[in-house]
């Protein structure tokens, strides 16, 4: 008669283990069956005056924006310098530009009536100019 308290102990721990297991998986039902009937709302336009997209250390990477001066769209690079630009200026001119390492060196196409493309090495001296530009 040994054996009956211990299979009594082992019944009463296999009914324990089936109530934790019947409650988590009815908790579970009820978490998928909440996230299937509720719609994933997405808005359809998204309004803003800038918007900002920043990496893990809070640096801005992208920064998308509109005053009255210009709209436009900038990257950045690990050192937060603006390495491409896309705008287009309150003046009517537009462009974009490609810059080099810490704002050294520059490749520029911009249009404002005629277009121009302009490269600047590293000091900030144009040594391309197209159309080239006539004293």
């Amino acid at each position: 008669m040994r054996e009956l308290p211990d299979v009594d102990c082992r019944l009463r721990r296999l009914e324990r283990s089936h109530r934790v297991f019947t409650a988590a998986l009815v908790a579970l039902s009820v978490t998928l069956l909440v996230a299937w009937v509720r719609p994933a709302t997405q808005p359809k336009v998204v309004r803003a005056r800038r918007i900002q997209l920043v990496d893990a250390a809070d640096r801005v990477r992208i920064d998308l924006r509109h005053d009255s001066t210009e709209t436009g769209l900038f990257i950045a690079d690990d050192a937060e310098d603006t390495r491409i630009g896309v705008a287009q200026f309150a003046h009517g001119g537009g462009g974009v530009a490609l810059h080099g390492p810490g704002g050294r060196g520059a490749v520029v196409l911009y249009l404002k009536r005629d277009g121009s493309l302009t490269v600047y090495d590293t000091t900030g001296v144009v040594v391309v100019r197209v159309p080239a530009v006539t004293p």
